[in-house]
């Protein structure tokens, strides 16, 4: 039976998964823990707690990783900075931290959120919702995606309200463990006002990235089989067209990796609010001109079709069987709605939906 959180925020009642998901330690002890605790209903199997606000940041000791984030950033000051340098930070998924502060289970982090990775990159996925955000088809499918073909230890969703619709809420019912994370959302960035939501994202992903180390995956990037073996670069992302855009919605990344920081840190030299893609796109074209060494590449794996081939998606085909991931982009219209619509249609993205929903992309009859 699934251990379910009933947490209440601002007069509104959620049941949140649980945090042992994905991990390795025994459900026993997980429970044996649980019960110790003021909350523990063994009636319901549940754990009722009540959040009345995020928890103030603790500014306990001199912490580089967070000064440097709040630089351009001041939403950062949400997030304790302990949690970025104290003993536990080297060797624990600092989100699943955040989370268990969030939700009032501070006391189990030891327990629950100790990492223990192998590969430079750990096999924690993020995605990143801000503002109304409501889920489709396509956004369910790919966090079923990713929950299948990545494995993760922990898969989060992170923003600043959970997302809307009947998509959202079968993300909840079908998808093991995934849990959602509040950020804070930001409101400017190195001083200057945000114009674009997007930026919103674009900059907490390199942060998440930078002090956790991991996978990010825009909401419609869909995994189409094993990453395993793109584990072990430091440093993992793609070039959407013919070396003009570095693509941001696939980003695979150590923890603390350099190109990253610098990445981030020309956020706050050149951030340009009035365009939608020069930081997010353009800065990391230039950063991996400079040093083709310190990424992998492999754009034509993970944005094919392009935004350029986006025709290919909706109203064509296109041979995927080499991708690692394909990104259904907003632009690719008609997007399919329900699992009706995808049953007969020969179209990429059909093709795509039912090899994940069904284990086979051709048409059902």
């Amino acid at each position: 039976m699934t251990l379910l959180l009933n947490v209440k925020r601002q007069g509104r009642s959620f049941l949140w998964p649980s945090p042992y998901s994905y991990l390795h330690e025994s459900k026993v002890s997980f429970v044996r823990s649980l019960r110790k605790a003021k909350f523990w209903n063994p009636r319901k199997n549940t754990t009722e707690h009540i959040v009345t606000e995020v928890p103030k940041n603790r500014r306990n000791l001199s912490c580089p990783v967070f000064d440097f984030l709040a630089e351009a950033d001041d939403s950062v000051n949400s997030i304790d900075s302990e949690l970025m340098c104290d003993s536990f930070a080297q060797e624990s998924d600092i989100v699943c931290r955040i989370y268990l502060r969030q939700i009032g289970l501070e006391s189990l982090e030891r327990l629950v959120c100790k990492l223990e990775s192998t590969t430079k990159v750990p096999k924690i996925v993020y995605f990143l919702t801000f503002g109304d955000y409501e889920f489709h088809l396509r956004h369910y499918v790919a966090i079923v995606a990713a929950q299948r073909h990545v494995d993760p230890l922990a898969l989060y969703i992170i923003g600043d309200q959970e997302p809307l619709g009947i998509y959202w809420s079968l993300v909840l019912r079908d998808v093991p463990g995934v849990r959602f994370v509040y950020r804070e959302t930001p409101r400017q960035i190195s001083g200057h006002r945000i114009r674009f939501v997007q930026h919103k994202s674009d900059l907490v992903r390199l942060q998440t990235l930078y002090f956790n180390g991991g996978i990010y995956l825009d909401t419609d990037m869909v995994i189409l089989r094993n990453i395993d073996q793109l584990l072990d670069n430091e440093l993992t992302a793609g070039m959407i067209d013919a070396n003009v855009h570095m693509g941001n919605g696939f980003i695979m990344s150590q923890k603390g990796n350099n190109f990253i920081k610098e990445w981030y840190q020309l956020y706050k030299t050149e951030y340009k609010q009035n365009s939608w893609g020069y930081n997010s796109m353009k800065v990391p074209m230039m950063l991996h001109r400079n040093d083709t060494s310190r990424l992998v590449e492999i754009g034509n794996k993970i944005y094919r079709p392009n935004w350029h081939e986006r025709a290919l998606l909706a109203n064509g085909t296109y041979d995927w069987s080499k991708n690692y991931a394909m990104h259904i982009w907003r632009s690719a219209k008609p997007h399919p709605e329900s699992t009706e619509e995808i049953k007969s249609a020969n179209t990429t993205i059909c093709e795509v939906l039912r090899y994940i929903l069904y284990g086979n992309p051709a048409p059902i009859t």
